[in-house]
């Protein structure tokens, strides 16, 4: 993450993995705790430059994470505590979501001095 809150640009080409999502009244305070410590473990492996996430109000959501490959993207599905966290999603974190996976073949943005 930089110092102005945004992902480091990736270096294209590379993937981006996006989860959109409305959470359920069931939402807990676990769940988020578990998606926190998902992103953690995402951040300590190869291939892995960035993430970024809004939500509003209403509970609409959107999280964006930068892969290098399309192999970054299976490693992190493979992992068991990814799995267990998908599964806890569907039954107290989501009301309603979806996932994209897109090949991003230009990334730029402006420069932050701060």
């Amino acid at each position: 993450m930089s110092v102005c809150g945004f992902a480091s640009l990736p270096i294209p080409p590379c993937h981006a993995v996006i989860f959109s999502s409305r959470r359920s009244a069931a939402h807990d305070a676990a769940h988020a705790a578990a998606v926190d410590a998902m992103v953690e473990l995402a951040a300590r492996k190869p291939g892995f430059p960035g993430f970024q996430s809004a939500r509003d109000g209403g509970g609409f959501g959107i999280k964006v994470s930068s892969r290098i490959d399309g192999a970054a993207i299976s490693v992190g599905l493979h992992q068991p505590e990814h799995a267990a966290v998908r599964v806890h999603g569907r039954e107290h974190g989501c009301q309603h979501y979806e996932l994209r996976v897109a090949k991003v073949g230009r990334a730029y943005g402006t420069k932050t001095t701060s």
